[in-house]
């Protein structure tokens, strides 16, 4: 890790070499690099083939009239998440003390995996179950903003604002361990986070962690800085954005 003065001095030469777009696609590059392969050096660990989800998660719902399940989800892991296609646009001036973009993310397919426990209420009968499922979410797509002021001699810059919207083309849930409600639960599933993609419900949620982790671990701390002079130290045979 660097100290504060070189950190500015790190991120003042590579802000003054291009336009702020083009620093942001590089850093967006170089973030890409770390997550697919991780940077034990900066405790950045790979998310390659999948990240591990420290958070635990329930739902509760009626199947059938007389049927309630109560389920929770743990163990979990996410693939895919480092292979996002980016466009982006600045709307900001390369003179102004911030830099705002307008971006696009865009993922063909990511899945979420895990175990249940559920409780299953059916009339006067209880029985707890457990078992496995899977969430694939088809063409996921982030559109949003981000207002950052750039980093100075005294300063390594603050983040400003993060909205994301989340929509998704579709979303296709399996559940092993239900028997006979298997089909019913995965297909409530897996409507109820499609629309919860699709009415923005999530995507608050996103934008709001994603400002925090920014500001408590890399843009506000300078941490990026390391990240990019990593990237400048192990070059890639060619950069993708």
């Amino acid at each position: 890790m660097f100290g504060g003065k070189v950190v500015a001095l790190l991120a003042l030469a590579f802000v003054v070499s291009a336009t702020d777009l083009e620093d942001g696609l590089a850093i967006m590059a170089c973030a890409r690099r770390a997550i697919n392969g991780g940077v034990p050096e900066l405790n950045i660990p790979t998310h390659d083939p999948f990240v591990v989800i420290k958070h635990n998660f329930s739902w509760s719902g009626n199947l059938y009239v007389g049927t309630h399940v109560d389920i929770k989800l743990h163990d979990l892991t996410w693939s895919g998440l480092g292979t996002w296609q980016l466009r982006a646009s600045q709307t900001s001036r390369d003179t102004d003390k911030n830099a705002v973009f307008i971006f696009e993310l865009f993922w063909k397919n990511m899945n979420v995996k895990g175990l249940f426990d559920a409780d299953e209420h059916e009339f006067i009968f209880h029985q707890e179950q457990h078992g496995n499922f899977t969430v694939d979410l088809i063409e996921s797509t982030w559109k949003g903003s981000i207002d950052l002021t750039k980093p100075t001699e005294l300063s390594n810059g603050t983040v400003n604002h993060v909205k994301i919207d989340w929509g998704i083309k579709d979303v296709y849930a399996s559940i092993d361990g239900l028997g006979v409600l298997d089909r019913p639960l995965a297909a409530t599933i897996g409507a109820s986070f499609k629309t919860a993609l699709n009415t923005h419900l999530i995507g608050n949620a996103i934008g709001d962690f994603i400002k925090m982790r920014l500001e408590t671990i890399w843009w506000n701390t300078g941490k990026v800085w390391d990240l990019v002079q990593w990237c400048k130290e192990h070059p890639a045979n060619s950069t993708v954005y």
